[in-house]
């Protein structure tokens, strides 16, 4: 049996789908993968929870390779597994804060998450990170329960990332 030795792999149109190092690390270009940060704005979504505000636009965007962000809300480009994370962080009020995701598939929403901390003035830091299998077909809502504290606007205490995994 042979090796096949190869440094990229490209497309049939050129474009370089792959690169190998040459300690062998692997670098895919063009990988769907968003980074926003900082709560700009938000709206009800009542067909998930009579009290979930989902965020529609962030203060910073670091990455959306693929379009991924629409209004907001993730919206994959490709059917895939996600690698999916939402955290949030609310200090400058007496008030609960909470963290809130939910994933649409077309017909009803499914609840990932939602988290609280308590209303004491502390700074706590709310979220969690999950593998989800998509379709381009889904929908992914982030934002937190309307009746307390929404995110932080600060780009440094709120952020929606992720990326596919294959």
């Amino acid at each position: 049996m042979s090796n096949l030795l190869v440094q990229n792999i490209k497309h049939t149109n050129g474009t370089t789908a792959q690169t190998i190092d040459s300690s062998g690390r692997v670098f895919r270009s063009n990988i769907p993968n968003w980074l926003v940060r900082g709560h700009a704005g938000s709206a009800s979504l009542t067909a998930a929870n009579a009290n979930f505000d989902y965020i529609t636009s962030y203060t910073t965007t670091d990455a959306n390779v693929g379009n991924c962000i629409q209004s907001g809300i993730l919206v994959p480009p490709v059917d895939g597994l996600y690698s999916v994370s939402y955290f949030s962080n609310e200090n400058t009020s007496n008030n609960y804060n909470s963290s809130v995701m939910y994933v649409y598939d077309g017909s009803s929403y499914t609840q990932i998450f939602w988290h609280y901390g308590a209303d004491d003035y502390a700074n706590y830091t709310l979220g969690a990170t999950v593998t989800l299998s998509l379709t381009t077909s889904h929908r992914v809502y982030v934002g937190f329960d309307d009746r307390y504290s929404a995110a932080v606007s600060d780009n440094g205490k709120s952020s929606f990332s992720g990326f596919l995994i294959g």
